[in-house]
This record gives structure tokens, sequence and C-alpha cells, in this order.
């Protein structure tokens, strides 16, 4: 394991991962009442389906919608060597998995989709003939090969968008700091360093205009802790702590951001009390003001997970870890929050026990789909919003 790959691990555990790219927004009709209809058809309903296994995903796995409605999903059975499969639960919850050939740990927020391709951010040791390191790998037509580059050999754990150019964008974990890759029409890579604090895990998210904004947790000390929030919105990186410095080390991981009509989203942990956290939406506007607001008094987003998604309408769906019984404290609740009544109504997912992690988008019919993880392998439900 590089020096990368063990302090990604050690600050994040890689058992969730996801994507959303806000320009890519998932198309959809327009009824006569002025509601929303699906795009494509969908047997989903408004309760939550029973959860089905994708396999074991010891390696992390990641979910990106696809516009044909559906997603697609990429598990990573045993870790840095582990083979990945590449598998797209349809419209109506079937399942087709294919193998891709790729090898290695996924990362949260690690999977995209753009005119008709998969991208996927691949971290870990490869095989003997491929590179090593943070891995590019695009699959252009479904079911071929994949093909595989090396991006950065000290890459860690990364998070993958790709603009409407057709540019890729990564954002990762170096040893000490965040790095911002993009990949050039003639396959060449430049690299900004964004942060040069330890930081992990990290999300990515474009806006319409090409810009960039990315976010993190990082970490200066065992007990020193918090949430950033950086983009290169006005042609060059600005930083923003979005949490003061708690010394119990409970402010400000496991970070999402989004971005959507209403201006960037970042959700985060934030301290409320020792053993427990709070679940809190930042919204900077267009205008950049910032403003706060909490989706839920107790809860944690547990290890690293993409905790959030937009739907077509702009709305945020939020999925996070509860609080524990204190008779079964490794079963924590998968509480579920949308703001699309206008403020944000929290309840409690029937997930089977003992589950964790849990990652979140929404497709082009309007089904959100959830993965969660439990006893080595990775689960998927989802309903109608």
């Amino acid at each position: 394991m590089s020096r990368t790959l063990a302090i990604a691990a050690a600050v994040a555990l890689t058992t969730s991962a996801g994507c959303y790219l806000a320009h890519e927004r998932a198309t959809r009709h327009e009824t006569d009442a002025g509601t929303v209809a699906p795009a494509c058809p969908t047997d989903a309903t408004r309760e939550w389906s029973v959860a089905i296994s994708l396999g074991a995903a010891a390696g992390g796995y990641a979910m990106a919608p696809d516009p044909s409605c559906g997603v697609h999903v990429l598990v990573s059975a045993e870790g840095e060597t582990g083979a990945v499969a590449h598998m797209q639960i349809d419209a109506v919850g079937a399942l087709h998995q294919t193998p891709t050939g790729l090898f290695g740990s996924i990362g949260r927020d690690a999977l995209a989709y753009h005119d008709g391709a998969l991208y996927a951010a691949i971290a870990g040791l490869g095989t003997d003939e491929g590179p090593i390191g943070l891995r590019l790998a695009v699959e252009r037509v479904s079911g071929e090969d994949w093909f595989e580059e090396g991006v950065d050999i000290d890459g860690g754990y990364g998070a993958i968008a790709i603009d409407a150019a057709g540019v890729v964008h990564m954002a990762y974990a170096l040893p000490d700091g965040v790095a911002h890759a993009t990949r050039a029409a003639d396959g060449s890579w430049s690299r900004d360093v964004i942060d040069f604090r330890l930081s992990a895990p990290v999300t990515i998210a474009l806006d319409a205009s090409g810009a960039t904004h990315v976010s993190y947790a990082w970490v200066t000390a065992p007990s020193v802790h918090g949430a950033a929030y950086a983009t290169n919105a006005s042609g060059r990186w600005e930083t923003i702590d979005l949490e003061p410095i708690d010394p119990l080390g409970e402010t400000g991981s496991d970070t999402t951001v989004l971005v959507g009509p209403r201006g960037v989203h970042l959700l985060y942990q934030a301290y409320a009390e020792p053993g427990v956290r709070k679940i809190q939406h930042a919204l900077r506007r267009p205008d950049r003001s910032f403003t706060f607001e909490t989706i839920d008094d107790v809860g944690s987003f547990g290890v690293p997970t993409n905790a959030g998604a937009l739907d077509a309408d702009g709305w945020l769906h939020v999925v996070y870890e509860g609080i524990a019984p204190s008779t079964d404290p490794m079963s924590p609740p998968i509480r579920y929050a949308t703001d699309r009544s206008g403020a944000f109504v929290a309840e409690t997912v029937p997930a089977p026990p003992g589950t964790r992690a849990p990652m979140i988008t929404v497709d082009a019919s309007g089904v959100v789909h959830l993965l969660v993880y439990q006893s080595g392998r990775v689960l998927h439900m989802r309903r109608r919003m």
C-alpha cells in the first residue's frame, strides 16, 4: 500500500462512493397540472423497495445515474487488488452485471456518466502490467473493455466529474494535501494543489460555467478536524473553512458538494455534543453569501459517504446514519431527508439491520436510489420521490 492510500484509508474508510454531475441534469416532462412525470417507465413506488445484494464490496462502491433512467454501480470486492464489477440497475429494477477487467479500490464520488461513456477514478496497486496509484478508467461502449491510464502515482481515492466539453476533472487526496487534475484533449494531465492539509474524503462538482467546486474534510492533528470548500470560480483557487475547529475532533468530517439552481450546496457533519453530530447544510448563493441550516440534530454520516444528490428540480436528497440504540451500537438507523416541501423532512429508511455507510442518487425518472453496506456486501434500495 502506498503512503497516500494508507493515509486516505486511515482518515476515511472507502466503503461508500458516488457521483452527481450538476451540469448533466436528468430530463423530465411537465404534465398539464405542472407536476413532474417520469421521463421513462418505472415500477418504483413511493415505498422503499426490499434491499437486494449487489455482492461483495470490501473495496468500496460508486453510483451514477444514467440519463436513460436507472443507475450504474461499480463495486470493488476486495480492495487495492480486488476485481471491480460494473452493474446497471434499469428503470424496472432489473440488474445487469458485466466484468470490467479493472482492479483496485473505489472512493466516494468516483463514477460519472457523460455522453454515452462511463468514467471512474480507481485507486490502488492495479496489476503487474498496469498503472498504480490513482487511475482513470473509461468504458466508451457498454460491455466492451475499459480503457485505463495513470493519473498520479501519489494520488489516493479520487472524485471525478466531466465538463460540457468532455474534459475530465479529478479531485483527490495527496499524502499532504488535496489536488485537482484535468485531462486535456491530447491526453496530458495538469495538476493544482488546492490545500496542503491532510484531507479526505474529497468530492467534486462542476457548474454551468465550467468552474470546479471541491469539498473535503481536513485534519492537522489527531484532534483538530474541519470541513472545507474550495472553488476556482474566480480564476484562482479559493478555500473556505466551513466550521470552527472543534477540540474533540467531531466537527467537519464527511463532506459532499453539489451544484444546482440555488447555488453551491455543502453537506457535512458538525459537533452538537460529545459523541453526537448534527447534519449540516450550507448554501453558497450566486452572490457568494452563505446560509446555514441543520438537517438533523442527531445523526452521523458514519464512514465517508456520498450523502447527497440533487433531483431535476434542484431539490436536495440527503442520506446519513442516525444514532444507534445503546442495545445495538453497530446498527444505526439509515435516515433520508429531502427539502422538496421547502424545508427538510427526515424519515428512517427500513433498511436491513446492521447496514451502514449509505449513499444516494436520483435518476432521470425521479427514483431515489440508495446503496448501503452490510457485512462486507453492498445492498441496493429505491423508491419514487
